[in-house]
């Protein structure tokens, strides 16, 4: 929703926060969910400069799982 309503920073972080869940668990994204990730990973990077873009990343996979959460809830 972030992307959709703009918000290129944040979604950037919400992925980033999102890729080392995928790692640690061993999975994949779910077929019905990888989708809407790649459209995601796609307009962030036709939307971000590649070094915004890395340290948005950088800053969601440095977040533990609640804080993940929390910063998703907006918190």
């Amino acid at each position: 929703m972030a992307v959709d309503r703009g918000e290129y920073e944040r979604a950037a972080t919400l992925t980033g926060a999102a890729d080392p869940r995928i790692e640690e668990q061993g999975v994949e994204w779910p077929p019905d969910e990888r989708p809407h990730y790649d459209r995601t990973v796609a307009v962030l990077e036709a939307s971000l400069d590649p070094g915004e873009l890395e340290r948005a990343r950088e800053v969601g996979r440095s977040l533990t799982p609640d804080e993940s959460v929390a910063y998703a809830l907006g918190r």
